[in-house]
């Protein structure tokens, strides 16, 4: 008897055939029809899709925003990752400063092409760096590595280039590339 009910429990009650199911919309199913979109948002709909065009938004700036970071405003330590002609940080590093250079919190950057994205990645190795920075002023560089991850290969190429002109003659830190390509040994990986 009680092995019958066991039995029954395990059957499943209703069977859904994944092979023959089909949405009236095709595959363009909008589950969420309420989109509350900015105003001055235009939604456009054509044959087969919807284009939605969102305006810029116009921030009201106060001064303190547009403030320029100087590079003397770094600590002495870290000014050496900012070679001459470079005299301040421009207004999207500026903006960023503390959240890349004195906290450890995760960031998301999403600026155009020679925005300035790379220095704020050098800011937050700096921050990393000085984690590992001793009373005597030098850093122990086996307790970190720093991984960054670029879509395409000339573009890690450039990035090492950088890295390796800034970071390592001031700070000791060795920078390498590793793409399908370019393989480290395990004595490479430990050093870099």
């Amino acid at each position: 008897m009680l092995g019958k009910r066991v039995t029954e429990e395990l059957q499943p009650k209703k069977t859904l055939d994944f092979d023959h199911l089909a949405f009236q919309q095709g595959a363009r199913l909008m589950a969420n029809k309420k989109c509350l979109l900015p105003k001055g948002s235009q939604r456009v709909t054509k044959t087969g899709y919807e284009e939605i065009y969102v305006p810029a938004v116009r921030h009201k700036f106060k001064e303190e925003d547009s403030r320029l970071v100087p590079i003397s405003e770094l600590p002495e330590w870290a000014r050496p990752a900012f070679p001459a002609p470079i005299t301040n940080l421009n207004y999207i590093q500026s903006r960023v400063y503390k959240a890349a250079f004195s906290r450890n919190e995760n960031l998301l950057i999403c600026a155009p092409t020679g925005a300035g994205k790379t220095n704020i990645a050098l800011l937050t190795i700096l921050q990393v760096l000085n984690t590992v920075r001793r009373r005597d002023g030098k850093f122990d560089l086996r307790n970190f590595k720093v991984v960054y991850v670029a879509p395409m290969k000339a573009l890690v190429t450039e990035i090492v280039g950088n890295f390796q002109k800034r970071l390592s003659s001031a700070f000791g830190v060795t920078v390498r590339e590793l793409t399908g390509d370019v393989h480290l040994t395990k004595s490479e990986i430990d050093e870099t």
